[in-house]
């Protein structure tokens, strides 16, 4: 039975090696000739105890686990992002909450795109950022000017990332955008006198798209209705990032993990109503995908 920890981490028994384990040692007490079959009063105490004994095994290791912010999820994953200054904010997932954690370390990488996107995702109330940069002498195919960086930001203040940007981009870099904001530096003369030196900033926000959803929901039995508000609800619940697709397999998992007497099919995505596809639906780089429940359409089937 391989359970340890060691320096390669935790290692628990499965519950076959358990069972198996458990019958040798029975073997040993009371005679090889012991009926363990699982229709037998000492089957059965061997498979509760394995059981048992398994449960334990893995509470222990999900506790080791939480002890590593890759792996942590809920409060514990709270709790050791609190010690890089960072709270969970609302309706933030784990795996979310990881990703900024993640982006933090990059804030030591003075004057580089990592580190202009760090800092504006820690710009209070910013929930997403992006940065593209084109480093090349010509404008590139995102319309980006030569030797510029391309600002995507939801949420937060205009003059907090403005601000931001201030303080984080290198001289001579090129900013692209519609929102325009003010940084004014003040300059400290030999005399003791200050003059102000006003730059300009610009970035962009993202186009927000709630998508359409079709779907067809088969009863599996026919006396047992489709709970349709409770697959919207749970669509609903789908975050997406600044310039990430959505994929259609994704949301059959999503339903299938909630699904009891019925089954999905035919489900299709949409950003206009129009143009449907049942594979993946792509965002622009400055696009951001949300799910709203007046645009979900579920067909409901009685077999």
């Amino acid at each position: 039975m391989n359970i340890k920890l060691d320096e390669n981490g935790i290692t628990i028994a499965t519950l076959p090696e358990l069972i198996e384990t458990l019958i040798a040692e029975f073997k040993t007490i009371y005679g090889s000739d012991i009926n363990l079959s699982q229709d037998t009063p000492d089957g059965q105490r061997v498979a509760i105890y394995s059981r048992i004994a398994h449960e334990c095994l893995v509470l222990v290791k999900k506790l080791y686990q939480n002890l590593k912010p890759e792996q942590a999820e809920g409060l514990h994953l709270d709790y050791l992002a609190r010690i890089n200054g960072l709270l969970r904010k609302k309706n933030e997932s784990d795996s979310d909450l990881r990703r900024r954690r993640l982006k933090t370390f990059e804030n030591a990488s003075q004057s580089t795109i990592g580190g202009i996107a760090a800092r504006l995702n820690l710009v209070k109330d910013v929930t997403d950022a992006v940065v593209y940069e084109n480093t090349t002498n010509e404008t590139d195919t995102l319309n980006i000017p030569p030797h510029s960086i391309w600002v995507i930001a939801e949420g937060g203040g205009n003059q907090a990332i403005v601000d931001c940007l201030a303080r984080n981009k290198t001289g001579g870099t090129g900013l692209k955008g519609t929102i325009t904001g003010k940084y004014t530096d003040q300059i400290a003369r030999a005399d003791g006198t200050v003059f102000d030196v006003v730059h300009e900033y610009r970035f962009d926000r993202p186009k927000i798209t709630d998508i359409s959803i079709k779907l067809t929901a088969t009863r599996e039995k026919a006396n047992e209705p489709v709970p349709i508000q409770e697959i919207k609800d749970e669509l609903v619940k789908s975050l997406y990032r600044i310039g990430e697709n959505i994929k259609v397999t994704a949301l059959y998992c999503i339903l299938n993990r909630i699904a009891r007497a019925y089954y999905v099919s035919d489900l299709e995505i949409s950003k206009d109503s129009n143009t449907w596809t049942s594979a993946i639906l792509n965002a622009d780089v400055d696009e951001k995908f949300t799910i709203v429940s007046d645009n979900i359409a579920v067909n409901e089937v009685v077999t």
